[in-house]
């Protein structure tokens, strides 16, 4: 987002106009080779190319000889009788004055038939648009939408700006040009954070609500789901014409809906997260950090980092950070990940009193496990603590285990789910008995021996649905196909 932002800020900001004037002017030939190639062939004529003048005006650029080159003479707009008309397709198309009374900065060069912006002329800016300021617009097909784009730019509005002020300071008001130009650089701005402020919430809102933000065609208009994030803002943009208005205005070039920029407004967001917690830790003088690492669905070592600590009379529980761990998993690699990552956020280690890990002998070592290792890393005594959450499941499912009829119990839950989820007939069975008697779907959850709420959870959905999978259970025993294969399994 770093580029996109430096884009949108320094069109905030207009350049200087005395810096415009130092840059060096092309060569005459090249410029004017370049011109030639920018004109439609067919709408210039042979006389007019050969009749553009090599002069140029007080910022280096080419213009035709007829356009003014002073700020106080204002955009030339004459007013023909009739303009040169242009074959588009099988109609005659040609400018018309009316334009003018419309845009007044608008400019006609008979000598190239095309307008200019007389503003973005004078005071132009290095993302501007060129047709408007160096080989002129003559495609009179489209020029209403266009000049409306125009006027919706930017660069065109503090070019306009700069006009206005140019021509205060002429009426003696001398100071009007800063103002205004300042003025309107807090007003694009303002507009400028408005848009991304709009587009930071929707990023924010589909990672609250655990949804995914790009689809699999966003770059084309045909696509029937562009994904989350562009849907919502098409949605907004429907619902509110000033938030439309403020997206509509940002350049084409950093309009901050593509999937980096998504990225990157969530690190952002969370950049904000994270920084407020590393507030309230070093407020707080002192803290605990607990770490746990897993495998990820992508087959990734992943260590969690959290902080726990008190504000005023609250004991305060976040997530910090994850690190990905590679080929060492050892206790030293692990205890100097968890310290480079506080220290990363600019947490002083010897604030750490507590440290909170599993069991693992690689985390609990008293000698050279993660706890002896953080404590050196430290020189800080912090204490550890065996995870509490750990503790209790392993009581747990050792209870389980030593009670007999507690043990066969899950046992039979788990052959249970074993046997109506590992075929679709038998699932959807199940699916059409709970909705026969007319009670919302429940799947039968899978049992884990390390996260004890997952047998809460198993227990729980029997309950509830107990009639439900009798039933099930029940046709397939008397079925002649699937008898015998419930009583081995249940047995």
């Amino acid at each position: 987002m770093s580029q996109q932002s430096a884009q949108v800020e320094d069109t905030a900001l207009p350049p200087a106009v005395a810096s415009t004037s130092q840059q060096s002017a092309p060569d005459e030939d090249t410029a004017s080779d370049s011109l030639m190639c920018n004109l439609d062939s067919s709408t210039v004529s042979t006389q007019q190319k050969q009749g553009i003048s090599g002069r140029r005006n007080l910022h280096g650029l080419k213009v035709p000889a007829d356009l003014n080159v002073e700020i106080q003479d204002g955009p030339t707009q004459p007013k023909l009788g009739k303009f040169p008309p242009t074959k588009f397709g099988s109609q005659n198309r040609a400018f018309s004055a009316s334009y003018y009374t419309t845009f007044d900065f608008l400019e006609y060069s008979v000598q190239r038939d095309a307008v200019f912006c007389f503003c973005c002329r004078m005071f132009p800016n290095a993302s501007g648009e060129r047709v408007f300021t160096e080989s002129g617009f003559n495609n009179w097909k489209d020029i209403g939408e266009c000049l409306k784009h125009h006027a919706k730019s930017i660069c065109h509005a503090e070019a306009v700006a700069r006009w206005q002020g140019a021509r205060s300071v002429d009426h003696g008001k001398v100071d009007a040009i800063s103002l205004q130009v300042n003025k309107q650089a807090k007003d694009v701005v303002t507009k400028n954070r408005a848009a991304v402020g709009s587009l930071a919430r929707i990023a924010i809102t589909c990672a609250r609500q655990d949804i995914a933000l790009r689809g699999h065609h966003e770059h084309t208009d045909l696509a029937d789901n562009r994904g989350n994030f562009l849907e919502i803002l098409e949605l907004i943009k429907l619902e509110s014409t000033h938030t439309k208005s403020n997206l509509d205005r940002l350049p084409k070039n950093a309009n901050y809906t593509s999937k980096d920029a998504q990225n990157d407004l969530l690190k952002a967001a969370a950049a904000v997260v994270t920084s407020k917690i590393v507030a309230e830790v070093k407020s707080a003088g002192m803290f605990t950090v607990i770490a746990d690492e897993a495998r990820d669905i992508s087959i990734s070592e992943q260590m969690s980092i959290c902080l726990r600590y008190v504000v005023g009379h609250t004991v305060n529980e976040h997530f910090l950070t994850f690190v990905t761990l590679h080929d060492d998993l050892s206790a030293g690699t692990l205890a100097k990940e968890i310290a480079e990552s506080l220290t990363a956020q600019g947490i002083d280690l010897k604030s750490c009193v507590a440290q909170c890990y599993d069991g693992a002998s690689v985390m609990s070592g008293e000698f050279n496990g993660v706890q002896q290792q953080f404590r050196v890393l430290c020189g800080s005594p912090c204490v550890y603590v065996h995870c509490y959450a750990h503790r209790v499941n392993l009581v747990l499912v050792d209870a389980c285990t030593a009670v007999r009829p507690v043990g066969d119990l899950f046992g039979l839950l788990e052959a249970v789910y074993n046997y109506i989820t590992s075929s679709s007939i038998r699932h959807d069975k199940f699916v059409s008995v709970q909705e026969g008697r007319g009670e919302r779907v429940m799947a039968l959850p899978l049992q884990s021996d390390t996260q004890w709420v997952c047998k809460l959870k198993a227990v729980t959905t029997f309950k509830k649905r107990f009639v439900a999978v009798v039933s099930t259970l029940e046709f397939f025993c008397e079925s002649k196909n699937h008898g015998n294969e419930l009583r081995l399994r249940v047995c």
